[in-house]
């Protein structure tokens, strides 16, 4: 019985291993930022008028409040988790200041069709999770329609948006004319419901 045990942990301990390479490797991330640097499109998706008002609107966030926002658009993960994958690439580039944490990044992976907002603990009073929720799903239906520039001026607008007015600053370049609201509750599960996909 002791072998047969003592069989049965060692099997455990090997899978618990292979499993953590794979996710290792799965979130093995190569992507460097483009000269661009608020827009990161790596499906070539977006176009020119969008990414540069992205671009503008990201540039003029950051001059005025020192928060870094950058939207990262991929084909696909490659088999990794979203949250891994947006988590890691947020660190590996370094989003927001050193010291104030106060970086933004959206990805979404276009294939997969998911999404995924990694907010810098200096910018979480004005970006929570339920908001950043309710930010992407009122999107989703741009991004069902293949409206994808579209669909991530409006993200970036509102979140580019909310940071300004956390920090008292008016923005000149922002054309958002649909603020989400950040006071209706939000039941828990339909978040989850929402991180699993754009649509």
């Amino acid at each position: 019985m002791k072998v047969i045990n003592r069989f049965i942990s060692i099997i455990f301990i090997v899978m618990l291993l292979v499993a953590q390479t794979i996710s290792a490797q799965a979130t093995d991330i190569n992507l460097k930022p483009t000269s661009l640097k608020y827009i990161n499109d790596y499906d070539g998706i977006i176009d020119r008028d969008s990414a540069n008002f992205i671009v503008s609107l990201g540039s003029e966030v950051e001059n005025k409040t020192g928060a870094q926002m950058t939207a990262v658009v991929v084909k696909s993960l490659q088999g990794a988790d979203i949250t891994a994958y947006a988590n890691k690439l947020f660190r590996q580039w370094g989003v927001g200041q050193k010291g104030k944490d106060n970086g933004l990044l959206i990805l979404v992976s276009i294939d997969d069709k998911k999404w995924r907002v990694e907010v810098g603990r200096g910018l979480e009073g004005s970006i929570t999770d339920i908001y950043s929720a309710r930010v992407m799903d009122e999107s989703a239906p741009l991004f069902a329609q293949q409206e994808y520039g579209k669909g991530l001026i409006k993200v970036f607008s509102t979140f580019a948006d909310s940071i300004a007015k956390e920090n008292n600053v008016t923005l000149d370049n922002n054309t958002q004319q649909s603020p989400v609201s950040k006071s209706i509750p939000i039941n828990p599960i339909y978040i989850f419901i929402s991180y699993l996909g754009l649509y």
